[in-house]
């Protein structure tokens, strides 16, 4: 028999051998699909809060200039012994006038609540509404003569200032200021004449909104210290002074935003509608799941808030007392990332504004 000398005889891997090869290859793999899992989930984390951090930077400098520069500031009047608001809104689909004087105001939105704002409907129900009037200084006009027993303003130039837009008439000595609709014929706000244009303010004049909305006035007068509760004089609250507005007084269109929550128009990749932050019916930004505000009251007169009250707990006469506000934001991820609950994050913000004219 022929033996091979200085030949090694080769042996392969045992079945056992390979077998824990194997395993350990799965466990190695499984382990960086893991670690390459968390470090997506964590990309994907991160992301979002990004998104999140940067909704909330847009949205408290979208609160900003409005809640500082409301109307309660009476357009850099320090302040006004005397303020009225003449304003009656009798249809929901009119351009709301109730407590446009106030500056802000802020609401609990509930199923059958529109506060006379027909967009107003698609809120989110148990949410709160935020609705801050302004007086737009930029464009005024300047009376020369008041004809307050007939409600005609004079005024020193032509304009173009249509019926049903709400205005605010202001002293010169910034005394008095008065909230009213204009409720002249669109035509006499185009006549020159001799270089004057007139503002009717006649609470027998009324712009027809139709189904039957109608916009008008309380009172001729708009001096004194009221408000509307009617649409006549025996239906205002507080005193009315038959006096006319001297010249030099200026005349500034207001205007009302509201703030709410609603569903997006746009769907996430679930199927579900985005929760966003709306500003009059147009969408600011997605991910924007609650908002809750509180109001600072100054009950002593000192500019400085004695207590925060929700909405729902400001007294009416208490509105123009408001000298802060604090808006606290409940914001959402736009995509799943987390693994427990609904898997989305969210992150609760909030800021105190102060309101100009009115606290320190």
């Amino acid at each position: 028999m022929n033996q091979l000398h200085g030949v090694k005889i080769q042996k392969g891997f045992t079945l056992i051998e390979l077998m824990i090869a194997s395993v350990l290859g799965i466990v190695i793999t499984m382990g960086m699909f893991q670690l390459l899992l968390a470090s997506k989930r964590t990309f994907q984390f991160h992301e979002q809060m990004s998104i999140i951090q940067e909704n909330a930077r847009f949205i408290l400098k979208e609160f900003a200039t409005p809640i500082r520069n409301a109307s309660g500031s009476f357009a850099n009047c320090t302040s006004a012994s005397k303020t009225s608001n003449a304003t009656w809104d009798t249809g929901a689909n009119a351009p709301n006038s109730a407590g446009v004087s106030l500056g802000l105001r802020g609401y609990i939105v509930s199923a059958n609540d529109a506060n006379n704002e027909s967009f107003l409907v698609n809120a989110h129900p148990g949410t709160d509404s935020l609705s801050v009037s302004t007086i737009n200084i930029d464009n005024s006009l300047t009376v020369t003569a008041h004809d307050a027993q007939n409600g005609i303003f004079t005024v020193s130039a032509p304009h173009s200032i249509p019926e049903e837009t709400v205005m605010a008439a202001i002293s010169p000595s910034c005394d008095q200021i008065s909230i009213f609709n204009v409720t002249g014929p669109l035509t006499i706000f185009n006549a020159g004449d001799g270089g004057t244009a007139s503002n009717i303010h006649n609470r027998n004049n009324t712009y027809n909104f139709g189904d039957p909305a109608t916009l008008t006035n309380c009172s001729n007068y708009l001096h004194g210290n009221f408000t509307c509760s009617g649409p006549k004089e025996a239906n205002i609250v507080g005193v009315v002074e038959a006096k006319s507005f001297a010249p030099g007084t200026k005349l500034m269109t207001m205007s009302s935003d509201y703030y709410y929550i609603a569903d997006s128009a746009i769907n996430d990749i679930y199927g579900d509608p985005y929760p966003a932050l709306f500003l009059n019916g147009d969408e600011l930004t997605q991910g924007v799941e609650d908002i809750n505000l509180l109001f600072g009251v100054d009950s002593d007169s000192d500019k400085v808030a004695n207590q925060y009250l929700s909405p729902d707990n400001v007294n009416d006469a208490d509105w123009e007392k408001v000298v802060t506000v604090r808006v606290e934001l409940i914001l959402r991820s736009l995509e799943k990332t987390l693994d427990t609950g609904d898997r989305f994050v969210r992150k609760t913000i909030s800021k105190t504004y102060q309101i100009r004219n009115r606290g320190i």
